[in-house]
């Protein structure tokens, strides 16, 4: 006893777990069902096999009995002179010997009402009845109807051979044999097949009788299937459970001669009986265990699940960027404490480091795009001073003065300061000196154009010397004596991102940026090289992503036919 941690986390999900071993007895429950559903299965068999037996039984007496009307309408002489007969004797003695025969043959069948004979040239109607087989209310039924069909010339046959009719409640098998002058059919009530079906127990409820093709009962307790609203209209292949209050299992087997299936309607009560004291105490048990199953889920969610809980909705809060997130200290289990006590430590060092990275990337950051300027300024400067050595070398001095005061005004606005952004309007007056420098280096070999799309992008900030770095390109690798080269210099606003940005285009008419160049842009390959190449590009690259992470863009390309084409997407920021 001294040994079990009472308050530790095993001790309590063996709890829990010995607590959840209680619905294991549903199991029981469950075992009960699916031996009903066993039994269940094994009596639907051996009923279907009585079910299935006695109207194979029925079908053979009704084919029997069809076959015997088709070889009398067929072959019998006397059927025959009542068709084709020489004279009213010969019509008479044939009629009384028909008559005789079909008395005569039916006692041969059992369940047969009656069998009756019809002349089409005398309208003489004849039919035989057992004694006492059917009441008179049967036979009126069935005679009114036969010659009501008969008269309308509508004598039609089923298309199993045996037509099933209700009349005034009562349901009636017909079979018509029809010949040109004569008609030969018998009939029964289709109650009297059930009579066998009487000697077997399907229980105080149960019941067997006919199912018309439309689901109407024949024979059957109409008070049962009312009251239990009974579907007799499933699919009697299979058999099935039915009924609102008591529910019973539906056997039935469908007719290969006429359009009407027997059914046998068995209580599931009579069926499960010997199962109801263990169905009882399953019962019970799983009532139990539902009582159990929330207290142990109570123990097991304030043991383990809360604490985890907590743990986890403080990781996802400082995920967020909130690290002043910390556990608060609660009455729980030994080792969530500890984890508890250990994880708010982290975070408190966790929270002093990023303070410090945070501090010291930002310090790296400021002296690299200090870096980055500067190292703009020497680039420039020196191919300024070589246009002005080339300049005085052919003595052009008045050029070489008006390059100079250019050069002044560059470098006064590059002086000014360590200036992080600028305003367009001085980039663009930056640059305009610049190309001015180019224009009287290269007389009617260099032109150049700028358009601004709205004076209002004059007062957007971006970093300085962007635009200047591929103007310098254009220049460098572009223009030469041996044709006039254009610059255009292209500035406009365009939504993108659902941000409104500041879209630069610098486009030149040379022969555009080599291949290779081109591939190591697109794969994002670009680097700062130690003999300075492409130097200009990747100094762009990397102002842009220090200054605005991935809101702004840079692509680099050919335009057609020829010559370079640099976009630069940046943010309007004005001030």
């Amino acid at each position: 006893m001294k040994k079990i941690l009472w308050n530790s986390i095993r001790f309590k999900l063996v709890l829990g777990f010995l607590l959840l071993t209680v619905p294991l007895l549903i199991f029981l429950f469950y075992s009960n069902y699916h031996a009903m559903d066993v039994v269940r299965e094994e009596v639907a068999e051996s009923n279907e096999k009585m079910v299935t037996l006695y109207m194979g039984t029925i079908d053979s007496t009704l084919k029997t009995v069809e076959e015997y009307l088709i070889n009398t309408a067929t072959f019998d002489s006397d059927i025959q002179q009542l068709e084709f007969f020489l004279s009213e004797k010969d019509y008479m003695l044939a009629k009384i010997r028909a008559q005789g025969k079909i008395k005569d043959h039916i006692l041969m069948f059992e369940s047969i009402e009656s069998i009756f004979l019809y002349s089409n040239h005398t309208n003489d109607f004849t039919e035989a009845f057992k004694l006492d087989s059917a009441s008179y209310k049967d036979r009126e039924n069935a005679r009114n109807y036969i010659r009501q069909v008969i008269n309308e010339d509508s004598l039609k046959v089923n298309e199993k051979g045996w037509h099933l009719k209700a009349i005034d409640g009562e349901h009636y098998l017909f079979r018509y044999i029809k010949t040109s002058g004569t008609v030969i059919g018998a009939w029964l009530n289709l109650e009297t097949l059930l009579t066998p079906l009487d000697l077997i127990d399907f229980g105080e409820l149960g019941a067997s009788f006919f199912v018309t093709d439309t689901g109407e009962a024949v024979g059957a307790p109409a008070d049962i299937i009312e009251k239990n609203a009974i579907n007799l209209t499933g699919n009697l292949e299979n058999y099935y459970l039915s009924g609102s209050e008591d529910k019973f299992l539906i056997i039935g087997q469908p007719s290969a001669t006429a359009n009407f299936s027997l059914v046998a309607l068995i209580p599931d009560v009579k069926i499960t009986e010997n199962f109801q004291s263990l169905k009882r105490i399953a019962t019970f048990v799983a009532f139990g265990a539902l009582f159990i199953i929330p207290f142990s889920l109570f123990l097991l969610n304030k043991a383990v699940l809360s604490p985890l809980y907590k743990i986890v909705h403080a990781m996802k809060r400082i995920g967020r960027g909130n690290l002043d997130i910390r556990i608060p200290q609660h009455s729980t289990s030994d080792e969530f404490i500890l984890v508890n006590h250990t994880f708010n430590q982290m975070m408190d060092q966790i929270k002093e480091l990023k303070i410090n990275i945070y501090e010291e990337r930002i310090l790296k950051q400021k002296a690299e795009l200090q870096y980055l300027n500067y190292q703009i300024n020497p680039h420039f400067f020196m191919n300024t001073l070589n246009i002005i050595f080339n300049l005085a070398q052919v003595k052009k001095y008045d050029l070489v003065q008006e390059m100079v005061l250019c050069l002044v005004r560059y470098f006064r606005y590059t002086l000014k300061g360590n200036m992080d952004f600028a305003l367009l309007n001085d980039e663009l007056t930056h640059i305009k000196n610049y190309l001015r420098i180019q224009e009287l280096r290269f007389p009617e070999k260099f032109t150049y154009q700028i358009e601004v799309e709205n004076n209002q992008l004059l007062s957007v900030e971006l970093p300085p010397v962007i635009i200047q770095t591929f103007v310098e390109n254009t220049i460098k690798y572009a223009v030469n004596m041996d044709k006039t080269i254009h610059l255009l210099i292209k500035v406009e606003s365009v939504n993108l991102e659902a941000e409104e940005k500041m879209k630069i285009t610098i486009q030149d008419t040379g022969d555009g940026f080599p291949e290779h160049v081109l591939e190591t842009v697109r794969a994002g390959k670009l680097e700062r090289s130690e003999k300075g190449e492409h130097i200009g590009i990747w100094n762009v690259k990397r102002r842009l992503q220090l200054n605005y992470q991935e809101r702004a863009r840079l692509s680099i390309g050919n335009a057609k036919p020829n010559g370079a084409l640099v976009e630069v997407l940046l943010p309007v920021k004005q001030r």
